[in-house]
């Protein structure tokens, strides 16, 4: 074989092996993006249920909450009530520490 051909099957095999190593990075980004996100969502959805059980709401019957979620989804449209309603959970939430 010609040296030539020598040195472009090194680059070709350098380069993937370069690749190689890159991907094994992308993947171990991707998963740890994956756990940031599965952390993110679970700390929120704790953070809900603990606020359900402040407002005294934890045990209404499921639907009836999740009714009531979605009227006050359409109440929070409104920025004066919005504001309302943020400022009386603010006086609540520092109440508590």
């Amino acid at each position: 074989m010609s040296e030539k051909i020598q040195k472009t099957e090194t680059k070709v095999r350098s380069i993937e092996e370069k690749i190689r190593k890159l991907d094994l990075q992308l993947a171990r980004e991707k998963s740890r993006l994956k756990e940031q996100k599965r952390k993110a969502r679970t700390k929120k959805l704790i953070e809900i249920g603990g606020l359900t059980e402040i407002a005294g709401i934890s045990n209404v019957d499921k639907a009836a909450l999740l009714g009531a979620m979605v009227q006050m989804k359409e109440l929070l449209e409104d920025k004066q009530t919005f504001n309302m309603f943020r400022k009386k959970g603010e006086e609540l939430l520092s109440k508590r520490k």
